[in-house]
């Protein structure tokens, strides 16, 4: 699996497609996952500026992610 398809997982795993369909529709949890959806895309970008070729996410993220989830 590559980096961009690790990342769409993760997204997937802190902001399941149900939970981003009804921030979309209905404002449900829309800063979460607005929150998520950005924070991980900006990571997948500066890991492959960085020219790393392995996915993860750094402690300061995860930890954010933890600390702001609603459900």
């Amino acid at each position: 699996m590559n980096m961009k398809e690790q990342c769409k997982n993760a997204i997937y795993h802190y902001a399941p497609q149900e939970r981003q369909n009804n921030a979309a529709v209905l404002g449900e949890y829309a800063g979460y996952v607005g929150v998520v959806i950005i924070l991980l895309k900006d990571n997948y970008e500066r890991l492959k500026e960085q020219g790393e070729t392995e996915w993860f996410i750094p402690d300061d993220i995860l930890a954010t992610l933890e600390e702001m989830k609603p459900y």
